[in-house]
């Protein structure tokens, strides 16, 4: 019985010992350096992609390029990244609030550039037409000043205005002139002003030119509005705080990591000490 006794006793102080020894390892695991590479790494790729994003925005304000996948892209991969670094978010309260203010600054990025999407596809389709539309306008003035000799002045003035304004509006899109789109308003309307003294005939064309110059003008501004809130986004500096914090949280880890892994050696060895001598003791009876 005694010794039943002395051997239960014998295995729970070695269960305690090897236990405090697991604990110790455990400590010194308790945060994956490769997972502060993984996130760092994601965080990188994230702030490229934003970068190369508003590229493809810029290129496709300009018109050079001819539909929308380059801005629709990055919608994924920047979602697929903030996943990613979301799993990091349990680490600390800093990480955590870090992190659902960058996701929160995604989410608006990512719904401004629906707008201006929606927004520059309703712009094109009127560039598209205001030539032609000059061009009737231009014809039918034309034709009304053939027709009538009195109104031949008049009409070859609304002529090179309108291809004025056309000319104008068409550079607006590569113009970083901010009182471009007033200017061509204040135009607009010097010819909208003398509508009932235009021929009858001129007044469809007229109309029809009118209306597509105005919205090219009000798209513009909607445009340049959305582009102003995105260009004003703290994405960057959401991702920096972001890697500002997780650097803090795993900065304190490895120092922490480094007293428990120093702590384990000195265990470790104090266990190797123990064991020499029970040997020794052993050995001497």
């Amino acid at each position: 019985m005694k010794a039943l006794i002395r051997y239960a006793s014998m295995f729970a102080v070695a269960a305690m010992l090897a236990g405090i020894l697991a604990f110790l390892y455990l400590k010194t695991e308790a945060l994956d350096p490769t997972r502060r590479i993984a996130v760092t790494g994601a965080l990188r790729d994230l702030k490229q992609v934003d970068a190369e994003w508003n590229v493809e925005l810029l290129r496709s304000k300009t018109w050079l390029t001819k539909n929308y996948d380059a801005v629709t892209a990055p919608q994924s991969v920047t979602a697929k990244l903030e996943r990613a670094i979301a799993a990091q978010a349990a680490l600390d309260t800093r990480v955590s609030e870090a992190q659902a203010q960058l996701q929160k600054t995604l989410e608006t990025k990512i719904d401004l550039v629906d707008q201006f999407k929606a927004q520059n596809a309703i712009t094109r389709n009127s560039v598209r037409f205001i030539p032609t539309a000059t061009a009737d306008l231009k014809q039918a003035a034309h034709a009304a000043g053939e027709a009538n000799p009195a109104k031949r002045a008049q009409m070859a003035a609304l002529s090179d205005a309108a291809e004025q304004i056309l000319v104008e509006t068409l550079k607006l899109d590569s113009s970083s002139d901010t009182g471009a789109v007033p200017d061509i308003r204040r135009k607009l309307s010097d010819l909208v002003v003398q509508r009932e003294q235009y021929p009858q005939s001129v007044l469809v064309p007229f109309d029809i030119y009118t209306n597509h110059v105005i919205t090219i003008l009000a798209q513009k501004e909607r445009e340049e509005d959305v582009l102003g809130k995105l260009d004003g986004l703290p994405l960057v500096q959401r991702i920096d705080a972001l890697s500002t914090s997780i650097d803090a949280v795993y900065g304190k880890a490895d120092q922490q990591r480094e007293t428990y892994r120093i702590a384990m050696f000195s265990y470790s060895g104090l266990l190797v000490l123990m064991l020499a001598y029970l040997a020794f003791r052993r050995r001497s009876a």
